[in-house]
């Protein structure tokens, strides 16, 4: 345990020890002055050579989502542009993200980063958490042009994506062709269940079993609650996709409405018309034949998400915002220039005193 006196020893030797190391500081400053005084004027040329050639910029940040690769690759993609920069390929920049030459010249840095502000080049994880486009540029009216250039070059810079993109793309267009060629056939039995119900109005040798009609009942009703659902998910804010999709539901689940109104309105004329002979109509057979339809324009609904999703791997969240003022490290270099220039010079004076006295660092 440590008394009282342990404890003043330790602190007035600790207090003279720190002492006599600014006494051979000073000492060594004034010996080497002119040593101090060099390294002191060379650090700080260097300092005001990196203040001068620092140039003012405008900076934004794009956020993205992605469906396909990882991050990784997507990172490596920005980063062979933000090589591009720094070796001033302004033509291949300009090339690469078809832009003009003179746009590209005003860019300082792309960067490509994850949620906690690493390098996405450098990220292998597997998640599909947002990606950050950190753009430095010297003009803030490039960053209208440079936004969908930069998705762009990020959808279609790919070979990968883009023969995936092309494959995808048939299986989809097949599956779509299938689809719309069912509906179609689907419309076709509806509108000829429609005749043949219109015809048989008159005759009496219909099934008589009105549960059907029951059934069709509950199948508008889930239809109805299904649109109103849809209705007030569309009216929340959602991206390009997402909006095309529940504009073809709120079209589909309309549609089908319609159709169980119609089958509902003819049934009931036919029950009026039938109801002296004790007559009902079945509705059964056409409630599974809307039922079928359904579930093919559910999947068609899909197809065509998939479709746009296809196209577009990676999509906007919050696209670039740039400030109308500039940002300038200027401060922050003449601050570590000044503090580098005294601690090297300080330094390097005293190893040069340290080395001339002889002084043995070894311990005893």
């Amino acid at each position: 345990m440590i008394d009282g006196k342990d404890f003043v020893d330790f602190t007035s030797g600790l207090i003279s020890f720190f002492k006599k190391v600014f006494r051979f500081a000073i000492t060594s400053i004034k010996e080497y002055f002119g040593t101090f005084l060099f390294v002191c004027v060379l650090t700080a040329g260097i300092g005001l050579f990196c203040w001068y050639n620092s140039k003012e910029f405008y900076e934004a940040v794009m956020v993205c989502t992605f469906r396909e690769m990882n991050k990784k690759d997507y990172g490596e993609m920005i980063h062979n542009l933000d090589l591009l920069i720094k070796n001033h390929s302004y033509e291949a920049l300009a090339k690469n993200l078809d832009i003009p030459v003179q746009d590209a010249q005003n860019i300082i840095s792309i960067e490509g980063k994850n949620m906690v502000g690493s390098m996405l080049y450098e990220d292998i994880t597997p998640d599909k958490s947002p990606m950050y486009f950190d753009v430095k540029a010297t003009n803030n009216k490039i960053f209208t042009g440079l936004q969908p250039a930069l998705l762009n070059y990020i959808n279609a810079g790919s070979l990968f994506i883009n023969n995936k993109a092309k494959e995808d793309s048939i299986d989809i267009n097949n599956k779509l062709q299938y689809l719309n060629n069912n509906i179609s056939a689907a419309d076709s039995i509806i509108s000829a269940q429609y005749a043949l119900l219109q015809k048989w109005g008159s005759v009496t040798n219909i099934p008589q079993n009105a549960q059907g009609i029951e059934t069709l009942l509950k199948y508008k009703n889930s239809m109805e609650t299904q649109l109103a659902e849809q209705t007030k998910i569309a009216a929340l804010p959602k991206t390009h996709a997402d909006s095309i999709e529940n504009k073809n539901k709120l079209q589909y689940l309309n549609k089908n409405i319609a159709l169980a109104d119609a089958a509902i309105n003819t049934n009931n004329e036919l029950l009026k018309k039938w109801s002296a002979a004790g007559v009902t109509m079945n509705a059964a057979g056409l409630d599974s034949l809307l039922k079928y339809k359904s579930d093919l324009e559910t999947e068609l609904i899909i197809q065509k998400r998939r479709s746009v999703d296809s196209k577009k791997p990676v999509e906007i969240l919050h696209g670039f915002i740039p400030a109308d003022n500039r940002v300038s490290n200027k401060n922050k270099i003449l601050q570590l220039t000044t503090i580098a220039a005294i601690i090297l010079s300080c330094f390097t004076a005293i190893i040069r005193k340290a080395y001339h006295d002889g002084i043995n660092l070894q311990p005893v």
